[in-house]
């Protein structure tokens, strides 16, 4: 039984939901479009929600989408030599005069962002098709890398932050 529909969508690549504000999703598509929405409030028009379209600078395939619990969206995108292809952006604040997202934080350069999740409100595990990357957004620079090719899907364990799991092309998974 459907409780929700949305429609008028591209090729959608990626999803995310918040945890803490019922309703929010985040729609990656192909083009390089982000659409962020409370698919509850589309049904009530009483209800004051947000409704964004956004994009990078350099346009380009969303391949993950990640919403934290203070409003931040992880944006990882296709490789790019001049844009950071992992962008992190505050809703709360972000522009909507424009449709280019102004990012609050910025990392991976020239790489291929394939999968992300928030695993605390300053922290995330970050997949590149080369490294497996911890994100402190306190730092500049990851807090820690790791070279393997399990980096798709990962999923942080909801009892045990420390924890998570990955798989890569040839069938393998790890936790």
């Amino acid at each position: 039984m459907k409780l929700h529909t949305a429609k008028d969508f591209g090729n959608i690549t990626c999803l995310d939901y918040s945890y803490f504000d019922v309703g929010l999703i985040a729609v990656g598509e192909k083009n390089g479009f982000v659409r962020l929405f409370n698919i509850i409030a589309n049904d009530d028009p009483e209800l004051q929600t947000i409704d964004m379209k956004a994009r990078a600078k350099q346009q380009r395939c969303i391949n993950t989408l990640g919403i934290n619990s203070n409003g931040l969206v992880a944006m990882g995108l296709d490789r790019n030599k001049n844009d950071a292809s992992l962008q992190i952006w505050d809703i709360n604040y972000q522009s909507t005069d424009t449709a280019i997202v102004t990012p609050t934080f910025s990392y991976c350069v020239n790489e291929n962002i394939v999968s992300s999740k928030f695993f605390n409100d300053t922290g995330l595990i970050v997949a590149s098709t080369k490294f497996l990357k911890e994100i402190d957004l306190r730092s500049p620079q990851p807090a820690y890398q790791h070279p393997t090719r399990l980096s798709y899907d990962v999923k942080v364990n909801p009892f045990n932050d420390c924890q998570f799991s990955s798989y890569g092309d040839d069938g393998t998974l790890a936790i």
